[in-house]
């Protein structure tokens, strides 16, 4: 079972888009869900939206579905607040947070992804295009 659903949830695969994941999913669930009832919420329509990471381009995937981005802001959140023992009023905790926040953007998530660049302007055209056709 982990096999297969190592095969239907592949990272960084170009030749699959989102509906094709999704389906494959459905797939597996519709194997597997005699024997495992709880896996039959999976087959929500709503689920589908957990695989739009694969219309990007591979480059761009990583940095979609991973959460170490806010694994770390979250900590540095923590850190901050356990600092400062105390604070004056809710709204100062706010304006402390979204200092922390606005730093983080600054320094660390200032890093350019420029295959999304390129990817943006390629399906901009393909969009324009399906238009025209309509």
């Amino acid at each position: 079972m982990a096999q297969q659903l190592s095969e239907v949830l592949q990272l960084e695969n170009n030749e699959m888009n989102s509906l094709q994941g999704y389906a494959q999913i459905i797939t597996f669930v519709e194997k597997w869900e005699r024997k495992y009832p709880a896996l039959r919420k999976y087959k929500a329509e709503r689920n589908s939206a957990y695989f739009t990471y694969m219309d990007f381009p591979a480059q761009v995937q990583r940095c979609i579905y991973t959460t170490n981005w806010i694994e770390r802001l979250n900590r540095k959140y923590r850190r901050t607040i356990q600092m400062r023992t105390s604070m004056p009023s809710e709204k100062s905790v706010i304006f402390l947070l979204a200092a922390v926040a606005m730093e983080e953007t600054k320094t660390t998530y200032e890093r350019r992804i420029y295959q999304f660049k390129n990817w943006k302007e390629k399906n901009k055209i393909t969009v324009e295009v399906q238009r025209k056709e309509r």
